[in-house]
């Protein structure tokens, strides 16, 4: 049940730490919206919680991520014992897709489908961090980064890391997995995947790392700017297939871009990450006939 969240736009209405989760918020330098002002589209979609909760009736990724409000009657999870991945779709009926799903995610990629998929515009844009270590509501300000894909915008909301990867390339995890989460207007939902391994220290995650917060120290401000376009693999070549979120309530229909190239970071910057969140990876899922295409 823990993740660490990159996440755009820092909303304080929720002050209730969870010891679960590590949130990474990036603010616009432009300014933050106050709470009232964010705009909620009426397209309706399941999704999953920042803090392990959600509830039937849920809007976008508003509860899958920027969780509004507690759900009294949301049912706990987490990656061990009884509340673990196996047992999701009997934990809650909000859940039941995670148990009777036929798009579920994350899945091994092996012998993909060679194809003239369309390029991924990227205009991500240099953002404010603010690392916190809990659950906070948060939402992203109109006209920030971005990503352009089959002719749609798709706003780029919040990144979060899991380690070792949820998915698998020919059967083998990576480390880590880094997820940069995007939504449409009308709340179609867009994550790219980046795999993480061990190799030479990346510069790009150095002021992240350093600040990385802690159940003691829940909340840490980052003075320099990190953009996005930063942490990606040189190389934009992507495995392309439709899935679902991979933590309850594993809500299908999402677009799932997996980067062919893994980017690389430091045996001790790994370490560091795991010392604070490990095991936070749901197991890999059946394909159901799915195509998963890589582009040429």
């Amino acid at each position: 049940m823990r993740i660490i969240e990159i996440q755009l736009y820092l909303s304080r209405a929720m002050q209730k730490i969870s010891k679960y989760f590590l949130i990474i918020v990036v603010a616009i330098t432009i300014g933050m919206l106050p709470l009232a002002c964010v705009q909620r589209s009426s397209t309706s979609l399941q999704s999953h919680s920042v803090n392990g909760r959600t509830s039937q009736n849920t809007t976008d990724l508003e509860h899958h991520y920027f969780h509004k409000t507690e759900q009294p009657h949301a049912a706990e999870w987490g990656y061990e014992g009884d509340i673990g991945p196996k047992h999701w779709g009997s934990l809650s009926p909000a859940y039941i897709l995670a148990k009777q799903g036929e798009q579920q995610s994350p899945v091994d990629i092996s012998k993909p489908i060679e194809k003239d998929l369309p390029s991924v515009v990227y205009n991500y844009r240099p953002a404010k961090i603010n690392l916190v270590y809990n659950g906070h509501t948060i939402e992203e300000e109109e006209g920030g980064s971005h990503i352009r894909i089959d002719d749609k915008l798709f706003e780029l909301k919040q990144f979060h890391f899991h380690a070792p990867s949820e998915h698998t390339i020919n059967g083998s995890h990576a480390d880590m997995e880094m997820h940069l989460v995007h939504k449409t207007k009308d709340g179609a939902v867009a994550v790219i995947a980046v795999m993480i391994k061990r190799g030479a220290e990346n510069m790009s995650f150095t002021s992240i790392w350093e600040n990385l917060p802690t159940p003691q120290k829940s909340e840490v401000q980052v003075a320099r700017t990190v953009d996005a376009t930063d942490l990606l693999p040189g190389n934009h070549a992507y495995y392309r297939y439709r899935g679902s979120f991979t933590t309850p309530p594993c809500t299908e229909g999402v677009l799932w871009l997996v980067m062919e190239a893994p980017i690389e970071l430091s045996l001790k910057q790994v370490d560091k990450f795991k010392s604070i969140i490990n095991g936070n990876n749901r197991p890999v899922q059946l394909l159901n006939g799915r195509k998963i295409y890589l582009s040429k």
